[in-house]
């Protein structure tokens, strides 16, 4: 049994726990008995890995980057779908804000007009009023998705290629799982780095979101989504250009403790560090998280990205959770720490349990809340123990 030790990762920050995840997950690609534990370094648990065969960090790294440097692989739209595709996402959006202001300026004249009208009267005469507009953004919405999905499936099929975010029409979302899936039954040999490995793409999609959880049309992201498009920030699309950055170098200096940043690929909102305080800063963070403001770890953003596919969304009473995710008031990332070796599948079982403290082998229960700072986008803060 041989064992190698990950010090630059800390398994009470939730994007190292992610990105220890993500490691194993490809390791495991190779040798299915590749386990994985933590170890107490002082003050924090970083994670170790283990296999019967002889191996080394070194060895492990170079097999995470051929995996790494692949994943971000995509195909081209062509440009006319893509500029298709964004004038009418604009459009749409345009047209859903513009109903919405129509809908509330209507709404407050006619309570102070109309007074006599109440319940499903009042809500029947607004429909009534607003029904061509209405028509008018389903239509738009249905051309959204037929271009989407002609953009989506331009881009091939991988972890990462539904389009920039998660949100897109549930016919595309479904047909890249039934894809995948179909791909994963029928088995693909030996397994070597490509970009569409439908066992690691079935993990993948499956914690993405279910083509069950709509929300005007669109697949609901997972929770875990922090970068779906709000303040122009996009989860795939940040993971492509971080993979496009990892290098051997930057892969063995994540692990190490010794990162190569970049300043080209925006973060994906999981390390509190991500989120300071105002009073801390010159800018807000917001402005200081964007893309060139701040130094980047492209390896730790893929690696934790990956370490979704341990984590699967599920469908909920019409509401969509994910595996380790707490919803509701005091919503937050909740996970274990182990001290024995476990196999990816016992994790993904350990993962997927009523969490305690009291369960053999876990050390350690932490949990991360969501903070919300400024209402628009959401981040990790430091966790603590349960």
């Amino acid at each position: 049994m041989t064992r190698i030790e990950c010090p630059g990762l800390d398994g009470s920050n939730p994007l190292h726990f992610l990105a220890s995840l993500g490691v194993l997950r490809i390791l495991s690609i190779a040798d299915s008995s590749t386990g994985m534990l933590w170890k107490n370094q002082g003050s924090s648990l970083m994670p170790c890995f283990e296999r019967d065969a002889n191996w080394d960090l070194l060895g492990a790294t170079e097999e995470l980057t051929k995996w790494l440097c692949l994943l971000g692989k995509v195909a081209v739209a062509s440009p006319q779908d893509q500029k298709q595709a964004s004038s009418l996402s604009a459009k749409v959006k345009k047209l859903d804000n513009d109903i919405k202001d129509a809908v509330k300026r209507q709404k407050s004249e006619w309570k102070v007009t109309r007074p006599s009208l109440k319940g499903r009267d009042f809500n029947g005469a607004i429909h009534e009023k607003f029904k061509d507009e209405e028509a008018k953004l389903t239509s738009l919405r249905q051309e959204l998705s037929i271009a989407q999905f002609k953009v989506g499936d331009a881009l091939g099929s991988g972890v990462a290629h539904l389009g920039d975010i998660i949100g897109i029409s549930s016919s595309l979302f479904r047909s890249k799982a039934e894809m995948a899936a179909k791909l994963d039954v029928v088995g693909a040999g030996v397994r070597k780095p490509r970009v569409d490995d439908p066992q690691l793409v079935t993990a993948m999609i499956a914690a993405l979101g279910c083509d069950l959880i709509e929300e005007e049309g669109k697949v609901v992201p997972t929770p875990f989504s922090f970068a779906n498009g709000s303040s122009g920030q996009c989860l795939l699309k940040a993971f492509r250009e971080a993979a496009d950055r990892v290098t051997q170098e930057a892969t063995l200096g994540c692990l190490q403790g010794q990162p190569v940043y970049s300043r080209e690929i925006s973060s994906l909102g999981w390390d509190p560090s991500d989120q300071g305080s105002y009073a801390m800063q010159w800018t807000s963070p917001e402005e200081s998280n964007k893309k060139g403001n701040k130094d980047v770890d492209p390896s730790l953003q893929v690696l934790g990205y990956l370490g979704l596919s341990f984590l699967p969304a599920l469908p909920i009473a019409n509401e969509l959770v994910a595996v380790g995710f707490v919803p509701g008031r005091g919503k937050g990332f909740i996970w274990p720490l182990w001290d024995c070796p476990l196999r990816s599948d016992v994790i993904a079982s350990l993962l997927s349990s009523d969490l305690n403290r009291h369960q053999p082998g876990v050390v350690d229960l932490r949990k991360s809340l969501v903070q919300n700072p400024n209402g628009k986008r959401n981040f990790f803060a430091p966790s603590r123990s349960l």
